[in-house]
Protein backbone atom coordinates (compact mmCIF):
# COMPACT_ATOMS: atom_id res chain seq x y z
CA UNK A 1 0.00 0.00 0.00
CA UNK A 2 1.48 3.66 -0.62
CA UNK A 3 0.03 5.10 2.67
CA UNK A 4 2.71 2.80 4.36
CA UNK A 5 6.47 3.18 4.42
CA UNK A 6 8.68 0.89 2.74
CA UNK A 7 10.08 -0.27 6.15
CA UNK A 8 8.58 -0.72 9.73
CA UNK A 9 9.76 1.93 12.12
CA UNK A 10 10.39 1.25 15.90
CA UNK A 11 11.27 3.85 18.32
CA UNK A 12 14.77 2.64 20.42
CA UNK A 13 15.06 3.67 23.54
CA UNK A 14 17.10 2.43 26.65
CA UNK A 15 20.58 2.26 28.90
CA UNK A 16 23.16 0.58 28.70
CA UNK A 17 20.93 -3.15 30.47
CA UNK A 18 17.75 -2.47 29.46
CA UNK A 19 17.12 -1.41 25.06
CA UNK A 20 13.42 -1.71 23.98
CA UNK A 21 11.91 -1.13 20.68
CA UNK A 22 8.20 0.68 19.96
CA UNK A 23 6.41 -0.02 16.92
CA UNK A 24 5.40 3.41 15.36
CA UNK A 25 1.72 3.18 14.04
CA UNK A 26 1.23 4.50 10.95
CA UNK A 27 -2.23 4.63 9.99
CA UNK A 28 -5.13 2.07 10.45
CA UNK A 29 -4.86 -0.52 10.56
CA UNK A 30 -1.58 -0.75 12.09
CA UNK A 31 -0.09 -2.13 15.27
CA UNK A 32 1.39 -1.59 18.68
CA UNK A 33 4.14 -3.35 19.79
CA UNK A 34 7.11 -3.47 22.53
CA UNK A 35 9.93 -5.69 22.30
CA UNK A 36 13.30 -5.72 24.60
CA UNK A 37 16.46 -6.53 22.92
CA UNK A 38 19.02 -8.61 24.66
CA UNK A 39 21.88 -5.63 24.88
CA UNK A 40 22.62 -2.34 23.18
CA UNK A 41 23.46 -2.13 19.46
CA UNK A 42 26.27 -0.80 17.88
CA UNK A 43 26.87 2.59 16.85
CA UNK A 44 24.44 3.92 20.08
CA UNK A 45 27.16 5.47 21.94
CA UNK A 46 30.12 7.55 21.54
CA UNK A 47 33.44 8.06 23.71
CA UNK A 48 31.70 10.36 26.31
CA UNK A 49 28.70 7.83 26.55
CA UNK A 50 28.35 4.49 25.46
CA UNK A 51 24.73 4.44 25.54
CA UNK A 52 24.31 8.09 24.45
CA UNK A 53 21.04 7.32 21.79
CA UNK A 54 19.68 5.52 23.52
CA UNK A 55 19.06 7.47 26.72
CA UNK A 56 17.40 10.26 24.08
CA UNK A 57 15.85 7.88 21.91
CA UNK A 58 16.24 6.89 18.09
CA UNK A 59 13.94 6.12 15.03
CA UNK A 60 15.00 2.93 14.06
CA UNK A 61 14.09 1.21 10.69
CA UNK A 62 13.71 -2.67 10.04
CA UNK A 63 14.62 -2.66 6.59
CA UNK A 64 13.81 -6.46 6.38
CA UNK A 65 9.91 -5.80 7.36
CA UNK A 66 7.63 -3.91 5.48
CA UNK A 67 5.85 -1.33 6.71
CA UNK A 68 2.02 -2.10 5.85
CA UNK A 69 1.14 -4.65 7.97
CA UNK A 70 0.28 -8.34 7.36
CA UNK A 71 -3.20 -9.45 7.97
CA UNK A 72 -4.48 -12.75 7.94
CA UNK A 73 -7.73 -13.76 8.80
CA UNK A 74 -9.04 -9.90 9.75
CA UNK A 75 -6.05 -10.07 12.13
CA UNK A 76 -2.93 -8.43 11.80
CA UNK A 77 0.20 -10.70 12.43
CA UNK A 78 3.37 -10.17 14.73
CA UNK A 79 5.57 -8.38 12.05
CA UNK A 80 9.00 -9.74 14.07
CA UNK A 81 8.88 -13.46 13.20
CA UNK A 82 12.30 -13.61 13.86
CA UNK A 83 14.60 -13.21 16.95
CA UNK A 84 17.63 -11.94 15.37
CA UNK A 85 17.21 -8.86 12.77
CA UNK A 86 18.81 -5.78 11.21
CA UNK A 87 17.99 -2.47 12.22
CA UNK A 88 19.22 0.75 10.36
CA UNK A 89 19.29 4.61 12.16
CA UNK A 90 21.00 7.34 12.06
CA UNK A 91 23.84 7.17 14.75
CA UNK A 92 26.14 10.02 16.05
CA UNK A 93 27.75 12.66 13.69
CA UNK A 94 24.71 12.12 11.66
CA UNK A 95 26.35 8.63 10.27
CA UNK A 96 24.38 5.99 8.76
CA UNK A 97 24.75 3.00 11.12
CA UNK A 98 23.17 -0.89 10.60
CA UNK A 99 22.94 -2.98 13.39
CA UNK A 100 22.18 -6.55 14.20
CA UNK A 101 20.05 -7.27 17.43
CA UNK A 102 18.18 -9.80 18.66
CA UNK A 103 15.19 -10.38 20.62
CA UNK A 104 15.08 -11.30 24.32
CA UNK A 105 12.07 -10.83 24.88
CA UNK A 106 8.05 -10.02 23.40
CA UNK A 107 6.83 -7.39 25.64
CA UNK A 108 3.01 -6.88 24.25
CA UNK A 109 1.61 -6.96 20.56
CA UNK A 110 -1.93 -5.13 20.08
CA UNK A 111 -3.15 -5.91 16.49
CA UNK A 112 -6.28 -4.52 16.78
CA UNK A 113 -7.51 -2.23 14.46
CA UNK A 114 -7.09 1.33 15.30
Amino acid sequence: NDDYPESSSYFMYGDKKNVFLFHIPTKSPDFFQAVQLDGPPDGVGNIVADDLLLRYGTEVEIPGISGAPEIVAGEIQDPLKKNKFDISFVGNNGEEVTSKVKIARKIWFSGSTM
